[in-house]
């Protein structure tokens, strides 16, 4: 018996789908967006399905992470399930804590290892083997 193990892109609702199993733990009631900290792109602010998204200490909103920010979103929380377009004005997206995604499919070249340990209970899977902390691609 012979097995396919060759990833495949798999368009969900129109979206991309980041998951490598249905076992998923949301946040309940979702997380509110705060425009302002997602950058201005060709006149839009959006951020795809995958984002890693950290919590704003002020306001209890939330951006996408940046280790070089200071307001909260330095610290990765969660990370979203859909693509968001917060260009008019923040916006309640789903959002996760416990899953397993394909990195292959997120929109980063290389997650750091500090954000795989801090998002302990997101299993990060490359080439489809999970990564414990490893994931950094550094070549």
């Amino acid at each position: 018996m012979g097995y396919n193990l060759e990833l495949r892109t798999t368009v969900v609702g129109g979206e991309l789908n980041i998951f490598d199993s249905g076992q998923v733990r949301w946040i309940t009631g979702g997380v509110t967006i705060d425009h302002t900290t997602v950058p201005l792109v060709d006149e839009k602010r959006i951020l795809p399905a995958g984002t890693i998204i950290g919590r704003i200490a002020e306001s209890k909103k939330f951006g996408p992470w940046d280790p070089e920010a200071d307001d909260g979103r330095e610290v990765p929380l969660y990370m979203i399930a859909e693509e968001v377009d917060v260009t008019i004005g923040d916006k309640v997206v789903t959002a996760f804590d416990h899953g397993r995604v394909i990195v292959e499919r997120l929109p980063y070249e290389e997650i750091p290892v500090e954000v795989v340990e801090a998002l302990r209970d997101i299993i990060f899977v490359k080439d489809g083997i999970p990564f414990e902390g490893d994931v950094v691609d550094e070549g």
